[in-house]
């Protein structure tokens, strides 16, 4: 359910620096958890949400795009690593806070709960009696609990979904 829905959403910061258009999260970020994807991007110096894009997008709008320096306005992600910003930075100070989700911690012992909201964690139990009951080859039985988890996940995702809307600049915004 986690990865299905992206609940789980962490934040660092990165220093800019002075004319790099790129920069590489696998390096940036204290990696303690595995990411998922970057939701949004906040400039410091600014206080703006910067606009999410891709290069196509600013192929399409601004000649020559990797070659201007400024405050940057807009981010994309190329491959899983690398973001990047646009205009690249001018000055060599400066910190953009980048959200991301991640998968939470695995839960390991007795007394463990999941993360997210009460009212979805039935869900997980939904798949504990698909996976076992498929185990035992009882596809039908399997399949009704199936349907049930992802009724919980649907519901999830759209929870989270209302709740990253809030955020001015979200990738969930510019590409639901």
């Amino acid at each position: 359910m986690s990865d299905a829905s992206e609940w789980y959403e962490l934040n660092a910061p990165i220093a800019m620096v002075q004319n790099n258009q790129y920069y590489n999260l696998q390096l940036q970020f204290p990696w303690d958890k595995t990411p998922l994807s970057v939701t949004s991007v906040f400039n410091v110096q600014t206080n703006r949400w910067l606009i999410p894009t891709s290069p196509m997008d600013l192929d399409a709008k601004f000649f020559r795009w990797g070659n201007t320096t400024g405050e940057p306005e807009y981010f994309f992600v190329r491959g899983l690593w690398m973001l990047g910003v646009y205009p690249k930075s001018a000055p060599n100070a400066g910190t953009l806070t980048v959200y991301y989700t991640a998968m939470p911690d695995p839960m390991s012992v007795d007394g463990d709960t999941p993360g997210f909201a009460q009212e979805f964690q039935e869900g997980i139990l939904e798949y504990a009696m698909f996976d076992l009951l498929s185990q035992e080859e009882e596809t039908k039985k399997a399949l009704v609990h199936c349907k049930r988890y992802l009724e919980y996940q649907e519901s999830l995702k759209k929870w989270v979904g209302n709740r990253t809307n809030d955020r001015v600049g979200g990738m969930r915004e510019a590409y639901a």
